[in-house]
This record gives structure tokens, sequence and C-alpha cells, in this order.
């Protein structure tokens, strides 16, 4: 994980063959929520939104393409992380690249809403990719839609994800180039 900005800075003289060869095929973008601070990122408990409980309702977030989502990185790119989708060296769960809250995640995702091992993305010897979101406790969407607990959910490039309340798009390394 390392923030776009700095992202940016370390690969600018690479040339889009050599940032493709040198990474993982797939990239998770990540946009950071208004409210996520250094007290909220060091949270290890999941909150559950419950929202007839809740006097003010978490503000839903708008729909937006990946390709928006490029675009307003590119103009904020202090407010986006990137995640190379990749296994872990030290990581469980061999051929899984798991997502959650946890710091023993492939994708650490520090945000209440996120479980500890919220999802997984698993990529096939043609390298499809497909998501499986593990029952947590504030569900996975992808482009908009909820995702069934425990199905494995075709993923291909410039798809909009959603774990609990945190958004991001999967894009590939050569559209992560172009977006730098």
């Amino acid at each position: 994980m390392e923030r776009f900005d700095s992202f940016r800075l370390k690969h600018k003289n690479l040339g889009r063959d050599a940032f493709i060869s040198k990474n993982p095929p797939l990239w998770l973008v990540r946009e950071l929520l208004p409210e996520e601070g250094a007290e909220e990122m060091a949270k290890f408990s999941t909150v559950a939104i419950n929202l007839a409980a809740t006097a003010t309702p978490p503000k839903p977030l708008l729909p937006i393409s990946a390709a928006a989502l490029l675009g307003r990185m590119r103009t904020a790119p202090t407010s986006y992380y990137v995640y190379p989708m990749a296994k872990r060296d030290t990581g469980s769960w061999q051929g899984r690249i798991l997502v959650g809250r946890a710091l023993n995640a492939d994708l650490v995702l520090r945000h209440p809403s996120v479980s500890k091992l919220h999802a997984y993305f698993e990529l096939d010897a043609q390298g499809q990719a497909s998501l499986v979101d593990v029952r947590s406790c504030n569900g996975t969407l992808v482009d908009g839609q909820s995702i069934a607990k425990d199905i494995p959910v075709a993923i291909v490039p410039d798809v909009v994800v959603v774990f609990g309340s945190v958004r991001g798009a999967v894009i590939s390394s050569g559209r992560l180039f172009d977006s730098m």
C-alpha cells in the first residue's frame, strides 16, 4: 500500500512497458474517506452499520465509474492509495489475496467498516480474477451490486468494488501507469 502521490514520484522515470513488466497485472486504487485520519485508522474492531439505531445514517457512496475515480485521483493524489494485487510472501491462504482490516491481510484496509478478513481475490492460471466475500459484517459491492457471501464473482479491470464503506477500483498496470 502506498499513497498515490509518493507512488507516482517513485515510478516517474519508468516507461510504460517497464512498469507493466515489473509490476502485478492488477491493482486496487482506493480513495480515502473524509473522516479517515490517524485516529480512525488505528481502530481494531469492526463497526457494524446499523441504520435503524443511527440518528444520522452514514452518507451513502454515490455511484462512480473507475474512470471517474482515476480522474479524481489525478487531481487529489494524496487522497488515494494504490495496492498491488499480489500475495505477500508471508501471507497465509496461499493462492488467495486476502482483503481486510487485519495487518496480516495482503490488502490492508484500515477502516472500521471493513472486517478483519473481509474478502479475497483469486487469480486463475489464465490471470482471470474473482472476488469472494467471506461473510464480512458490512458486505461487498461490485459495480454497485451486493455480492453473495462465499460465492466467487468474476472481476475484470475497471470495476468498482466497495468493502464495507471503503471504495476502490480494480485496474490494470497499464491503466495505472496511464493515470500517473
